[in-house]
C-alpha cells in the first residue's frame, strides 16, 4: 500500500507541473524508510503534506533568460552570440544602428583579441595587474565615430523579451558581464512595449578600465534588495580601502517587476571611446513565473480530465483500473 502512495505523490507533481526532476522519487523513498512504522491513513497525511511543499517550490523556481557568448578561459576564447530562455519567453538579439561591427566599420578584419575579461587569470585579483583577454572571432563592436561624452541613442546592444499570450513573468534580477577593450562607460535600460523605463543603472554611467588593471567595472548583479560588482572589482576596491560597491553606488535596486506581460526590451548604452573593440560575455534577466501563469495552469489541471494509472502514466476512457483525477483516485471498471 506505501508503494501506491509513492505514486499518488508522483501524480500530483506531474498534474501541478512541477519541475523538480527527481524530487518526488527522492522525497517519496526517504519518507517511506523514515515512516514505515504508520498506518496507511496517517502516511497519507504526510504526503499530501510533501507534494504541497514540492509544488510550491515549482512555483518559486527562477531561470536565467538573456543573450550570452560562451567563455573559454582556459583557451581564452569567446564563442558565438546565443540567447538563453525560459517559460515560454522568446528572446531576440538587437542593436542600435550605429552599433557597429568591426567589418561594417571598415577594419580588415572581423576578429578581436583584446577583449579583456576583468581580471588575470593567473594572478590575486586583489591586485592591480593586466586583465587577461579573450578573442572573438566575429560579432564585436567597433564604434566608429569619435568619442562621445554622453549616451547616444543607437549605441546599444541588447535583447527583447517577448512574453507568451496568457502568462505573466517577474524580474528576479540583472546580470550584465561585459568584455571590453577599453575604458568604456556604460548603462543598462529596461523598458516595457510602450517605450516607458522601468528600471535603468546610474545615469552617469558605470566606468570600465580593465584593459590595463582591475579597477571599475565590466559587470553588475543587481536585485531588488542590493546592487553588487563582480567578486574581482570588489576584491580590488577592498585593497584600497573603498566600498566594495565603489563604481555602482549610485544605482538603485530593481523595483517590484511582478507579472509583466506582452515585450520587455534590455538595452546595454556605451560610449566615451572609438575604434576599441567590445562586447559581452552575457546580459541576463533572471525570471520566475508570474500568477498569471500559474492560475492558467491550475484552472487547466482543475479541468483538464486528464486521467493517470498508478504507475504515472497518462491513460484514457478505456482504462480499467484505478486512476487518477484532478488528484482524487477512482476505480474504473
Amino acid at each position: 500500500m506505501p508503494r501506491n502512495l509513492v505514486r499518488i505523490l508522483d501524480i500530483t507533481l506531474i498534474q501541478n507541473k512541477a519541475t523538480n526532476d527527481g524530487a518526488a522519487e527522492q522525497v517519496s523513498g526517504y519518507l517511506l524508510k523514515r515512516f514505515k512504522h504508520l498506518n496507511f491513513k496517517k502516511m497519507k497525511k504526510i504526503f499530501t503534506l510533501c507534494a504541497t511543499v514540492l509544488m510550491s517550490l515549482g512555483a518559486f523556481a527562477q531561470s536565467e533568460v538573456g543573450i550570452y557568448r560562451p567563455l573559454d578561459l582556459k583557451i581564452l576564447e569567446v564563442g558565438d552570440p546565443a540567447v538563453k530562455e525560459a517559460y515560454g519567453v522568446k528572446i531576440t538579439e538587437i542593436r542600435g544602428k550605429d552599433a557597429t561591427f568591426r567589418e561594417e566599420a571598415g577594419q580588415e578584419t572581423s576578429d578581436a583579441s583584446d577583449l579583456y575579461i576583468g581580471y588575470n587569470v593567473t594572478g590575486d585579483p586583489a591586485q592591480s595587474m593586466a586583465a587577461s583577454a579573450v578573442y572573438a572571432a566575429d560579432n564585436v563592436i567597433y564604434p566608429k565615430v569619435a568619442e562621445q561624452t554622453e549616451r547616444q541613442a543607437e549605441e546599444y546592444f541588447g535583447f527583447t523579451m517577448d512574453i507568451p499570450e496568457g502568462k505573466s513573468v517577474n524580474i528576479e534580477a540583472l546580470d550584465v558581464y561585459l568584455l571590453l577593450g577599453n575604458a568604456y562607460w556604460w548603462q543598462v535600460e529596461i523598458t516595457d512595449a510602450q517605450g516607458n523605463v522601468v528600471y535603468k543603472t546610474q545615469d552617469k554611467g558605470i566606468k570600465n578600465n580593465n584593459y590595463n588593471k582591475t579597477a571599475y567595472t565590466n559587470g553588475i548583479h543587481v536585485t531588488t534588495t542590493e546592487v553588487t560588482e563582480p567578486e574581482w572589482s570588489q576584491k580590488l576596491l577592498e585593497s584600497w580601502g573603498l566600498a566594495t560597491n565603489y563604481d555602482v553606488a549610485e544605482t538603485e535596486c530593481l523595483p517590484e517587476l511582478k507579472d509583466l506581460t506582452g515585450t520587455y526590451t534590455v538595452k546595454v548604452y556605451y560610449w566615451g571611446k572609438w575604434q576599441k573593440n567590445m562586447t559581452y560575455a552575457n546580459v541576463y534577466l533572471t525570471i520566475s513565473e508570474g500568477t498569471t501563469g500559474i492560475s492558467s495552469i491550475e484552472a487547466e489541471n482543475a479541468n483538464s480530465n486528464k486521467m493517470y494509472n498508478l504507475a504515472g502514466q497518462r491513460v484514457d476512457k478505456n482504462y480499467k483500473g484505478i486512476v487518477i483525477k484532478d488528484g482524487k483516485k477512482f476505480i474504473v471498471k
